[in-house]
């Protein structure tokens, strides 16, 4: 009874669906955390391997809880459990196949203490396994809110910790449509509602990547990620109709191959002109300059091609 009223400083969230390959050395990342105050909720998102029963074993400690959902029912709903469920102040975020620095909860907790102000903290990934090397992300708020007009380079999803009220506060969840991107998602509506970002500079989850791991649908994924950017970019240009930020987005995609028709092209271009010509004082915090060289980048690879046709 005691330990179920317990209110831990952090809740740790692992949402897991068939990952009894890498799950157990990715559970004992957490158990080998140097900061203690933690709870951590399983979200098996009925798994058909060895899951639930590596699961159920990991919660003879008291810390870790399991929950099993009725059906297979995306990544995002499992997330969204964990949301409800949690009791900590900070939600931090581990996938299934990954594993935590030893000192992760540590620096973030830390960090996050002692800046009241930031929302969402993130840090490098150490990637392993089947590719190597380390990607270091932006450490300030404008730099990372303006890498989201290119999808990349913002924050990493497995190296998350928010704090959890303020997700509460603004009703701000993975939204289950769009369960590739729905951590991109959450990013765009931490930031159209006032959210603060920081990375740290030093790694705190090791990202594996492996030839296990699901194949990613990219049109699925690209289908969320425009849903997402659009509203991003409603918000940041305002002057832009619905139609012209369809029309400008795609040639926003940095990390999509895109085939567009001259016409479709050369209206792309158009607004691209038009949303820079008219320049803004920044919105959500984000890093304007940073924002209107990326346009300008854009804006002159797109006419490129258009005058090599």
């Amino acid at each position: 009874m005691a330990d179920a009223q317990r209110t831990p400083l952090v809740t740790f969230y692992v949402p897991v669906y068939n990952g009894a390959a890498y799950l157990c050395e990715s559970l004992d990342s957490i158990s080998a955390q140097t900061f203690g105050d933690w709870e951590c909720l399983l979200i098996d998102d009925h798994s058909t391997d060895d899951s639930p029963a590596i699961l159920e074993d990991a919660c003879r400690d008291p810390r870790f809880r399991a929950y099993r959902q009725p059906a297979n029912l995306n990544v995002a709903n499992a997330s969204n459990l964990a949301l409800r469920l949690a009791r900590g102040k900070y939600l931090a975020r581990l996938d299934q196949d990954d594993l935590a620095e030893p000192t992760r909860l540590a620096e973030q907790v830390a960090f996050m203490e002692s800046h009241p102000e930031v929302d969402v903290c993130g840090g490098a990934l150490l990637y392993f396994g089947r590719d190597n090397g380390v990607a270091g992300l932006p450490a300030d708020d404008g730099t990372i809110k303006a890498n989201l007009l290119t999808g990349m380079n913002n924050i990493g999803n497995p190296a998350s910790t928010v704090r959890t009220a303020f997700l509460r506060e603004h009703s701000i969840v993975n939204d289950p449509r769009f369960p590739l991107s729905c951590d991109y998602g959450m990013w765009v509506d931490c930031t159209l509602a006032g959210g603060r970002f920081a990375n740290l500079p030093g790694v705190m989850t090791r990202y594996r990547t492996h030839e296990g791991q699901a194949s990613v649908d990219m049109v699925a994924l690209q289908v969320g990620v425009i849903q997402a950017k659009t509203r991003l970019l409603l918000k940041w240009f305002p002057d832009l109709s619905f139609a012209e930020v369809q029309a400008m987005e795609p040639l926003l995609r940095a990390n999509a191959v895109v085939f567009l028709d001259r016409e479709s092209a050369t209206r792309g271009v158009a607004v691209l002109r038009k949303a820079m010509a008219s320049p803004r004082p920044s919105v959500s915090g984000e890093d304007r300059a940073a924002v209107e060289a990326y346009l300008a980048q854009r804006c002159a690879l797109w006419q490129g091609h258009l005058d090599e046709a």
